[in-house]
């Protein structure tokens, strides 16, 4: 287990690290940082050929390709006022989350296997002028996880109840959009997919590797109902492999549903399922998130340390 202990503990923190506050319209483009120099002038799945999008994410190939971008404009204003009611009007939430932990060692000589269970909280945020949650764990006595429970070389993930903050109105002009097609069969949900720009957005989160963070920038799609224009799944690449640092992937793909909340009726579309597939210098990593009974929570703040407060039952 030499290598294991060389490739360390990886925690990837997909939450947003940074308020919201780029332009709707016209938003100036920045000098690149050294962070996201690998990405600069990447081809990502906006630009693919039909050949190129299938290759990538073969599910596609039964996808009705669109001929124009003509209903993209009107898909992503009905998505974005979506996801910004969402974000405006978010209950701090906590769920039941059990994951399942696969590693397989370079080689594929031996694989490893673990099983834990938390309570998942999603915390809004508290600024006025942030965007985005602060998501963390706790175990079933309500005490903050800690990454050293999970000995071995496991990863674990946080952030994917913010992932469709691609589509916020004061988010999509640091992205690249374009229309797919739609489903030829079940809901003929609408495929639009989407690729950061790195003089224009912020990294979306980083990935902690014995030490160093590497920045991650993304490019993914989104199958969203056609009539409610809501998200119901998302799929997260890396914009480039990082070859640089030895990272060849990181996809993440999250399945949503609708979630009721008690007499007052509030509804959030939430994670359901997530899917993680990490993979580093031949080590390769899968996890899959399952979330089941939300409720809706208070935070308190107790010497540094966040409280669950349950709702009565």
């Amino acid at each position: 287990m030499a290598d294991a202990a060389i490739l360390g503990l990886w925690l990837s923190f997909f939450a947003l690290l940074q308020p919201a506050t780029l332009p709707q319209s016209k938003p100036n483009r920045i000098p690149p940082s050294p962070e996201v120099l690998p990405y600069l002038n990447a081809r990502s799945i906006v630009d693919y050929s039909r050949n190129e999008i299938i290759e990538l994410i073969p599910e596609l190939k039964n996808l009705v390709f669109a001929d124009t971008q003509d209903e993209l404009g009107p898909i992503l204003q009905k998505v974005g006022e979506n996801v910004e009611e969402f974000f405006n009007n978010f209950r701090n939430t906590a769920a039941l989350e059990n994951v399942q932990f696969e590693r397989e060692e370079p080689g594929g000589t031996s694989n490893a296997y673990l099983k834990r269970q938390y309570y998942y909280v999603i915390a809004a945020a508290t600024g006025p002028d942030e965007l985005g949650f602060e998501e963390y764990r706790t175990n079933l006595k309500n005490e903050l996880f800690n990454p050293e429970e999970l000995k071995g070389a496991y990863l674990i993930t946080s952030g994917h109840a913010a992932s469709p903050i691609f589509f916020h109105p004061k988010q999509r002009p640091g992205c690249k959009f374009r229309y797919l097609g739609r489903e030829k069969t079940g809901r003929r949900a609408h495929a639009v997919a989407f690729a950061q720009d790195p003089e224009l957005s912020p990294p979306r989160g980083y990935i902690n590797l014995v030490g160093t963070e590497i920045a991650i920038m993304v490019q993914g799609w989104a199958w969203i109902d056609p009539d409610s224009h809501q998200i119901l799944r998302m799929r997260l690449d890396l914009l480039v492999p990082r070859k640089d640092a030895g990272l060849d992937q990181h996809t993440t793909n999250i399945e949503f549903s609708e979630v009721r909340f008690g007499p007052d009726s509030r509804r959030l579309w939430l994670p359901r399922e997530v899917r993680i597939v990490i993979a580093c210098k031949g080590w390769k990593f899968q996890n899959r998130h399952a979330y089941s009974q939300y409720r809706l929570f208070t935070v308190e703040s107790r010497e540094g340390e966040k409280k669950i407060i349950r709702p009565p039952g």
